[in-house]
């Protein structure tokens, strides 16, 4: 997982391409993040479009608790 993760944070398309089939279960999150919202967070669209015909889930999310606690009401 964690070769899929720095792929996909350095915009390597290609390896996540090759990565992501090995791993059971990408859309993990890990520290807050999957490994589709950090992609899309740095910008990586070609990316995230691997991911996506992967089967990345665009709605599994854990939002950290406090993350809005400064949001204006």
């Amino acid at each position: 997982m964690a070769a899929v993760r720095r792929a996909a944070d350095l915009g390597r398309a290609d390896l996540v391409k090759e990565l992501v089939w090995t791993i059971r279960d990408f859309n993990e999150v890990k520290e807050g993040r999957t490994v589709l919202m950090l992609a899309a967070k740095k910008g990586h669209a070609d990316v995230v479009a691997v991911l996506l015909k992967a089967g990345g889930d665009m709605i599994k999310t854990k939002i950290p608790e406090g993350l809005f606690s400064d949001a204006p009401s």
